[in-house]
């Protein structure tokens, strides 16, 4: 049991580490280039209600 939540921990630690490498080098790319989206790409967050 000790095994699996370690495992888990450690698979979790290394998907956040990859999230934050992705999210800093889509930041630099974006500061480098001079290229920002207008609008965020997917998610709910930031779409206009309509209303």
């Amino acid at each position: 049991m000790t095994v699996v939540v370690a495992v888990l921990a450690v698979v979790v630690a290394v998907g956040a580490v990859v999230t934050t490498v992705r999210i800093g080098d889509s930041g630099a790319r974006a500061v480098w280039t001079g290229q920002v989206a207008e609008q965020p790409l997917g998610g709910s967050q930031g779409e206009p209600d309509g209303g």
